[in-house]
């Protein structure tokens, strides 16, 4: 691996940082200040959680982006807009009418989700074109375990910077970091660090989807989906609330799950690189998100459970089946368009990995949405107890489906 190479996927971790970043950072300061400004919680999960369903929209055509642009130029497109919206993001703090302070928060969230549908898939290829065709997936479980980074520290910077700088500093701190990933970008990448598969032949949307296996764990996504974003707008109102702890406290227990998430994801790559089931590593990973759900609340009748020092349990908990589910799909997925004699192009990938993409988004936003409303009207504890509820939903679901259509193609599709 060349010394180029190596800065070049430097670079591409840290945009992936600094994605992840902004994509955590609001959730332990954002709610109060719109709350001091006469909005709810459900307006605050409305704005964090609407960037899910701009992506969901944005994602599809992020593949074919690639394909004609390649996944470079794809990428720093999507670091520099991430960096704009960020910058932007952060000037609303001098922004004192509710109404309006809402209405620009939405829209400078949904100019986020382009940078975030850009930056994600083509993340994937761009940062595995430096290394060789067997340490890929690898390449893949670090770049995800790099937005895990992000979001580790996103919710500590976001409260640490808040209190020392105001709400400002925290965005403008990684809305600048990304410009700056970008001119060094100009400098490191070539042409021919991007260079993919000679494969000729292109893939159409139609022959992912429809992939054997892809649907299936595409659905488990979604419900995990659900349940990272369930929380993002009521948990600090709760721990305010319930026990008096302020922004900056919440943003730290907030990185017990990213943490989590972060230290097991290239572990949980590696044990699947060694053949562990993806489909077992998914159902694993959906049942103890629904069992973190049952503590987190507490579920009702389990009111003796309501300490902090269980939220961070269950977040810890939340953590582990979360990165069995979302490597296992992503890593699955991959997989299956091999199985299923698709062309492994850069744009292939990157189709996969916006289907990837597109699963959490389809699930982030009702689940940031109903987390809020249910939170509101219900309450914490029955709100987490719903959510617990839909991943077991999840589960059946996965066993049900896998049972009817992966049967059929098992000779074409190994899990």
């Amino acid at each position: 691996m060349k010394f180029r190479q190596i800065c070049n996927f430097l670079l591409v971790s840290t945009g992936v940082i600094l994605a992840g970043a902004s994509y955590s950072i609001p959730s332990p300061i954002y709610p109060s200040q719109a709350l001091r400004r006469g909005l709810s919680v459900t307006h605050s999960g409305i704005v964090l959680g609407t960037g899910f369903i701009a992506s969901f929209i944005f994602t599809p055509f992020t593949g074919k982006l690639m394909g004609r642009f390649g996944a470079k130029n794809v990428f720093f497109a999507g670091n520099l807009i991430i960096g704009l919206h960020n910058i932007f993001f952060g000037s609303l703090d001098f922004i004192y009418d509710g109404q309006i302070y809402f209405w620009l928060s939405l829209f400078s969230r949904i100019f986020n989700a382009l940078g975030e549908s850009l930056i994600c898939p083509s993340s994937y290829p761009l940062g595995g074109a430096q290394f060789s065709e067997k340490n890929k997936g690898k390449s893949f479980a670090f770049l995800e375990s790099c937005y895990g980074i992000g979001m580790v520290f996103g919710p500590v910077l976001g409260g640490m910077l808040d209190r020392i700088g105001g709400f400002t500093c925290p965005f403008w701190f990684v809305g600048f970091g990304l410009v700056l990933v970008n001119v060094l970008a100009f400098f490191f990448f070539r042409s021919e660090d991007n260079k993919g598969s000679k494969e000729t032949r292109s893939t159409s949307w139609k022959d992912v989807i429809f992939c054997p296996g892809v649907l299936i764990f595409a659905s488990a996504a979604v419900f995990c989906g659900s349940a990272q974003s369930w929380y993002m707008a009521s948990m600090e109102p709760h721990l305010l609330n319930k026990f008096g702890l302020d922004s900056s406290e919440t943003g730290l227990i907030l990185t017990a799950f990213s943490l989590t998430y972060t230290i097991l994801s290239p572990v949980i790559g590696g044990v699947l690189d060694r053949g562990f089931s993806t489909m077992t590593a998914v159902l694993l990973g959906n049942t103890i998100v629904m069992l973190a759900f049952l503590l987190l609340g507490p579920a009702p009748g389990l009111s003796f459970l309501d300490s902090v020092p269980v939220v961070v349990i269950a977040l810890v908990v939340q953590g582990v089946g979360s990165t069995f589910t979302y490597i296992a799909t992503l890593i699955g997925m991959v997989e299956f368009t091999k199985t299923g004699n698709l062309p492994q192009t850069d744009q292939t990938t990157g189709m996969v990995s916006s289907i990837w993409l597109l699963a959490f988004c389809l699930g982030a936003f009702p689940g940031s949405t109903l987390g809020s409303f249910t939170f509101d009207h219900l309450g914490f504890s029955w709100s987490s107890t719903i959510s617990a509820l839909l991943m077991g939903l999840s589960v059946l679901i996965m066993v049900g489906s896998s049972s009817i259509f992966l049967k059929k193609d098992k000779k074409t599709v190994q899990i």
